[in-house]
């Protein structure tokens, strides 16, 4: 359970945690093998380290005390709730803590790098007349965003449905087993200089990544976009996958499990190394580092099955994506001697990289660079017939962008 639902450690890390205590169940120390039952209190201690985010500040657009509205605009790289390792650097923390709102329900959600307009209430009256107009497709909703390419002068209607095929990679793809979708495109301007448009959207439907998956279907993917402009697309366009054979529920059977079809598992496989890759190697790390410490101290390790309990060093993907040359599988295979060969190779890597945290080991990453924070994606207006808010355009939607691109 714990390697499939907080993948950001490995199953040597939790073997650890569960021997030393770490882990526990209803209070109690307790053993790889136990199965939990209905009741069952679980507990985890770690040690926080939350992600950077950007020093922009969230600003009240506009507050109205009897109805209950507060309109903030939220800047990229702020998830809007607590999830996974961020806990204070959210949107919801930062307007209850810096802003001085005490009580803030939200209406509805931006993707973690995406900026723009939130609609929030200070009421629960309010929330739940609010979010019922988002649920019955009352509130038009507009966006902007800068895309590849010279995105066509005439109004394009796309409306093809989208199905996420992997909840940990977050990747989204059109096919028809998806649900139905449609956002309409218009363009704004474009820039020969660096091939690049200006696009005003209105998602008339709201799914996850939806102007982001059918900006790249079209062929036109914003730029700055990790997931839908990763190189691996090259390889595998996104037109390639609507008539693609899944299994309907396959996927669905474990988070992070293969959704049997090649192509789609290539894709969600490259988009997966590339966060590896960028957190130093985390995952890698984990399990050098901790499947020593098991070996060290004698202590049990429990085979995992499925996805989620490979090992990755032994993943041939990870030594062609860039995987520190000189490291040995720290796998039960290969014995002490790979073990103690991978560790040279783990010490030679790291002294190049900074250093690791004394309590959980994690590695301390340097500070990611102003522009990795967020992509060319702004929640402009929302507006319903008995209210409207709206945001100015972004710096880089402007015909100067690239002053402020320089800057950065």
């Amino acid at each position: 359970m714990l390697v499939t639902e907080f993948r950001d450690r490995t199953k040597e890390y939790y073997h650890w945690a569960i021997h030393t205590g770490l882990c526990q169940v209803n209070h109690q120390k307790t053993d790889p093998r136990y199965c939990l039952k209905n009741g069952d209190v679980m507990s985890n201690r770690v040690h926080r380290h939350e992600p950077p985010v950007t020093t922009d500040p969230v600003k009240i657009l506009f507050r109205d005390e009897e109805k209950g509205h507060l309109v903030v605009r939220k800047p990229g790289s702020i998830p809007v709730h607590a999830a996974g390792r961020y806990g204070k650097h959210t949107l919801i923390h930062m307007i209850k803590h810096d802003l001085n709102v005490p009580v803030i329900y939200t209406t509805n959600r931006l993707d973690r790098l995406t900026s723009g307009l939130m609609v929030c209430s200070t009421t629960k009256e309010a929330a739940q007349k609010i979010g019922d107009q988002f649920t019955r497709g009352l509130v038009r909703k507009a966006y902007v965003c800068r895309v590849k390419g010279c995105f066509p002068e005439e109004e394009i209607d796309c409306r093809e449905p989208i199905l996420a095929i992997d909840r940990q990679a977050g990747v989204n793809l059109v096919h028809p087993l998806g649900k139905e979708c449609q956002t309409i495109f218009k363009r704004i301007s474009y820039d020969a200089e660096t091939d690049t448009s200006v696009v005003y959207c209105r998602p008339i439907t709201g799914r996850t990544h939806q102007i982001r998956v059918h900006a790249q279907y079209l062929g036109y993917p914003i730029p700055n976009d990790p997931l839908y402009n990763h190189s691996i697309w090259e390889q595998y366009p996104a037109t390639c996958f609507k008539e693609m054979e899944i299994e309907p529920e396959r996927w669905k059977t474990e988070a992070g499990g293969m959704t049997g079809n090649q192509s789609a598992d290539a894709v969600i496989a490259a988009i997966k190394l590339e966060r590896d890759s960028k957190e130093d190697w985390a995952r890698w790390r984990d399990e050098m580092l901790f499947s020593h410490l098991i070996r060290k101290e004698g202590l049990e390790a429990v085979e995992v099955p499925g996805a989620n309990g490979q090992s990755v060093m032994d993943d041939p993907k990870y030594l062609l994506a860039g995987c520190p040359a000189g490291v040995g599988s720290g796998g039960p295979e290969m014995g002490d001697e790979g073990a103690a060969a991978g560790l040279e190779g783990k010490r030679a890597f790291d002294s190049g990289l900074g250093s690791f945290c004394e309590e959980c080991k994690i590695p301390l990453h340097p500070d990611p660079k102003p522009s990795e924070l967020y992509i060319y994606l702004h929640a402009l207006k929302y507006e319903t017939d008995e209210w409207s808010y709206e945001d100015e355009m972004p710096w880089w939607a402007k015909e100067d962008w690239r002053k402020g691109r320089a800057e950065e």
